[in-house]
């Protein structure tokens, strides 16, 4: 079990950083990203997954992280929210794209060569309340 604390960064306005600041496992980080989360989901849709790797700086103003860091339409994925993609595990929206509208996410991986292993998917997809 875990909690988190979204914050305001002081240098974008509108924008949240979801931090964990209290945790009773023993790797928050491996939870998170296995999907084993017992909080509350909130379906959003069926989305189309994408991958990208370039880039140093995210919109929110983070480092973009291998297995963390998920480009999305702000719009639709509210920056800062932690995403649990079915299948895939959980993400955290720190990053958006000019092609990522609407359902699309962009997961960030470590080389080009994964992108296009990876592909174009679908699943579904929540935010962790």
């Amino acid at each position: 079990e875990y909690i988190v604390k979204f914050e305001k960064q002081s240098h974008l306005p509108e924008t949240r950083e979801a931090k964990i600041v209290d945790s009773h496992a023993t790797d928050v980080n491996a939870t998170l990203k296995s999907g084993d989360v017992n909080n509350d989901k909130t379906y959003v849709g069926d989305f189309t997954l994408l991958a990208y790797y370039q880039g140093t700086v995210t919109a929110t103003g983070t480092r973009p992280q291998t297995g963390h860091t998920i480009a999305v339409d702000p719009s639709v994925i509210p920056y800062g929210s932690l995403v649990y993609i079915e299948g895939y595990g959980t993400y955290v929206a720190e990053d958006c794209g000019g092609g990522i509208k609407g359902n699309m996410i962009d997961i960030y991986m470590g080389s080009y060569n994964e992108c296009i292993q990876f592909g174009r998917r679908k699943a579904k997809v929540y935010i962790i309340n």
